[in-house]
């Protein structure tokens, strides 16, 4: 089995062990920045973490999930969060040495798969795809808002919406799809600068390129299918 394990290239296996705790966030919060220090200028080291991750992430995909014990979940939590989790002996052997046991020079696959189960979430890339923002504005400045769109959770966050509506009308939000002829109806906007507006999967597929709009309606908002009151400021959503 150890054919299937990187090969340390003449490196100190502890390095390797390392690199192995490294990619599935078990080490402490000094460890890993004096780990990350090191990976700033050891090229070496670099490519024992791209091999582990290379590894690792795989054989989390044919695992079904394991529920852990209560007690090792705490602390491989407190490990995940950065934080030295007072150590929990078991025959006179802490946790953290159990885990540096299991993942020494030939970490075992059944180990592994164990750990990623409880880890996965952790150790996937992050998200680098593109993200949307929008900047609607009225053309005599009186209202400024910014929108963001993380197509990740198909919600529109707005902020700086501190327009307040006329006596009687309320605000309303409104989406133009590149190409689409009538606007989709967002919602009614609350009285506050913050605010997150969850999308429909149709509304979230026609941010990127749309137009959004802010209207004056009447209570409950528009009785027509587009805005019937004036539009107090609208803008162009752009890939960022």
């Amino acid at each position: 089995m150890s054919s299937d394990l990187p090969d340390p290239d003449g490196q100190d296996p502890s390095d390797d062990a390392l690199a192995a705790e490294y990619v599935l966030h078990l080490l402490g919060a000094v460890e890993r920045t004096r780990f990350e220090d090191r990976l700033d200028v050891e090229g070496a080291l670099r490519g024992r973490v791209d091999a582990w991750a290379e590894r690792l992430v795989p054989i989390a995909e044919d695992v079904d999930p394991v529920a852990p014990p209560a007690h090792i979940r705490a602390a491989l939590a407190h490990f995940a969060a950065g934080e030295r989790a007072a150590p929990r002996r078991r025959g006179g052997v802490s946790l953290a040495q159990m885990l540096r046991g299991m993942l020494g020079g030939a970490l075992v696959a059944a180990a592994a798969a164990v750990l990623l189960a409880v880890f996965l979430p952790m150790v996937e890339p992050p998200y680098s795809g593109p993200s949307y923002v929008a900047d609607l504005a009225a053309d005599d400045g009186s209202l400024a808002v910014q929108a963001r769109f993380d197509p990740r959770g198909d919600v529109l966050r707005l902020s700086g919406l501190s327009v307040e509506p006329p006596a009687g009308r309320v605000l309303q939000l409104w989406l133009l799809p590149e190409g689409a002829d009538a606007p989709l109806s967002l919602g009614l906007l609350p009285g506050e600068s913050e605010v997150a507006v969850p999308l429909s999967p149709e509304s979230a597929a026609g941010v990127p390129g749309g137009l959004l709009e802010i209207s004056e309606e009447p209570p409950g908002g528009s009785p027509e299918a587009g805005p019937t009151g004036d539009v107090l400021a609208i803008g162009e959503v752009e890939e960022i």
